[in-house]
């Protein structure tokens, strides 16, 4: 039994870690998108200016 508990125990902790992965991962995807907006404006008015 205190095997079972040192298992789920263990299990709680890999899912944990595994959803802030997936938060940090969703959080680092939204910010490189807005870069790449930005980027792409930046290009788009700078080419249309040149």
């Amino acid at each position: 039994m205190a095997e079972d508990l040192g298992t789920r125990a263990a299990l709680q902790q890999v899912d944990a870690r595994l959803s802030n992965l997936e938060l940090n991962t969703r959080e680092m995807r939204t910010d490189m998108n807005a870069r790449f907006d930005a980027l792409r404006s930046e290009i788009s008015v700078n080419g249309r200016s040149a």
